[in-house]
């Protein structure tokens, strides 16, 4: 079954982002909140031999990221995808370093397609739930179209029936609906370990954050490292030592 694994390794939590205001005090579904702070709260399934290891961070506006080693494959070169850089190739660095095969794509940053290194290809596409044209939604990017194609024909385009390690930046509403299609249409069969750089800053859309999240738990993924992002939000809920924040790598 394939995981998101979970380190024992002590993991020192971020500096939490200070109360301010905000208007998720009017949120659709409040309970949807609390179940969402749960489902990022690290469990005790997880990376064999407390094996994670930390990306750090050279942007300000991310904190470190990590992955599990052990689940990298021994007797091939793993595969890597990430998606949605903003410029900040770290994570994507890291794994070329573990001998990956890397794919970055990102259809907003970085120029046309061209070749990395030996083993590193950067694709100006998005991610999307069908291939063709999408438009930004990005505000800084207004009346923009872009290419897209889904993870099943970038897999079947470059022969890879298996992923080593997914990044995805899921922030905007198209995004979050990128993640549910491939949890409903069962792709993430095909994916070994997942790294997301989460935001949640809708607050019509905490039911479809906690189903989502829920269906992440369904296909075998579970936390092993959860860090709040720089500037993220406070949102007033609380249980116990738990907090819900805005905006996470996890």
């Amino acid at each position: 079954m394939q995981q998101q694994l979970q380190s024992s390794k002590p993991v020192a939590p971020s500096a939490p982002a200070p109360p301010i205001e905000h208007n998720f005090d009017s949120s659709d579904c409040p309970k949807c909140m609390t179940v969402v702070m749960r489902l990022l709260v690290p469990g005790p399934r997880g990376c064999p031999a407390a094996n994670a290891s930390i990306v750090s961070s050279t942007s300000p506006g991310r904190v470190p990221t990590a992955y599990c080693e052990t689940l990298l494959p021994k007797k091939r070169a793993c595969v890597a995808y990430s998606f949605g850089l903003e410029g900040t190739w770290d994570f994507d660095k890291a794994m070329v370093s573990k001998g990956c095969r890397v794919l970055s794509f990102d259809p907003l940053c970085c120029g046309g397609a061209h070749r990395m290194g030996p083993s590193h290809d950067f694709i100006p596409v998005g991610l999307h739930t069908y291939d063709g044209l999408a438009d930004s939604d990005d505000p800084a990017r207004p009346n923009t179209t872009f290419p897209v194609l889904s993870l099943r024909t970038i897999m079947t385009s470059y022969e890879h029936p298996r992923v080593d390690v997914l990044r995805l930046k899921v922030g905007s509403n198209h995004e979050w609906k990128v993640l549910k299609n491939l949890v409903n249409t069962g792709v993430l069969g095909e994916i070994r370990q997942l790294s997301l750089h989460l935001r949640m800053e809708d607050r019509t859309m905490w039911d479809e954050y906690k189903t989502i999240l829920n269906g992440l738990k369904g296909a075998g993924f579970h936390p092993f490292y959860v860090r709040v992002q720089t500037g993220a939000q406070y949102l007033k809920v609380q249980e116990g030592s738990s907090s819900l924040y805005s905006a996470y790598e996890f």
